[in-house]
């Protein structure tokens, strides 16, 4: 319980990790092969439903490797962006020196500090050189543009400039003066990542999520 006029600590974001049953396709049991002239594709002829389209994208995504988990928001960190109550669907994909993620993607790890899964921005990628100055970034002396961010007290954000060692990168929350990220734990293993936060799919409608830079 917070009392009125108190400074908020930073948040988190925790998230609750739902279905997490992986989703797998299924063996084909191996059938004789019929003799019987084949018949007509009567289906073509009928209306495709919803169900049927989500079943393709999901047949397709499985194809490809990827696995699906939802997720539920608790905490400020990542506003104006995500909020406390809003659910995810995040595409799980392991990640290493051959394959990174794409700045300004939002991903899903453990909290390095407690046992819970956080929700932070990637904004600097391994061997690039961070530094902050007020509500600006700069990768490599260069400014990086960040319609996401949000800082209620710019001033009051610490300057810093640090090296990402190979194998990490550094995360943020979007909403910079409420957020404990690799600010305060730096680095984050490339190996610990869990994937994107792909879509939001509660409250309705579904939507992309701003500011994703996937490939």
């Amino acid at each position: 319980m917070r009392c009125a006029g108190a400074e908020l600590s930073p948040a988190r974001h925790n998230i609750n990790l739902q279905m997490s049953d992986e989703i797998h396709p299924q063996e084909a049991e191996s059938q004789p092969v019929s003799q019987e002239p084949p018949k007509p594709l009567h289906f073509l002829h009928r209306p495709v439903k919803p169900a049927m389209i989500i079943a393709i994208i999901i047949g397709v995504i499985i194809v490809r490797g990827w696995v699906f988990e939802g997720a539920i928001i608790e905490g400020d960190s990542m506003a104006p962006t995500l909020q406390t109550g809003e659910r995810l669907l995040v595409l799980k994909r392991h990640f290493n020196k051959d394959n990174l993620p794409a700045r300004g993607s939002i991903i899903i790890f453990p909290d390095p500090q407690e046992d819970s899964m956080v929700v932070k921005r990637v904004i600097g990628l391994p061997g690039e050189r961070v530094g902050a100055a007020g509500a600006h970034i700069y990768i490599n002396e260069r400014l990086l543009d960040e319609p996401y961010a949000y800082y209620s007290r710019p001033r009051r954000i610490r300057p810093y400039v640090v090296k990402i060692p190979e194998g990490k990168v550094w995360v943020l929350g979007d909403n910079r003066n409420n957020s404990v990220d690799s600010r305060t734990y730096g680095a984050v293993d490339l190996d610990s990542l869990r994937g994107y936060a792909f879509l939001r799919i509660w409250p309705l409608p579904p939507k992309g999520i701003s500011g994703q830079e996937r490939d």
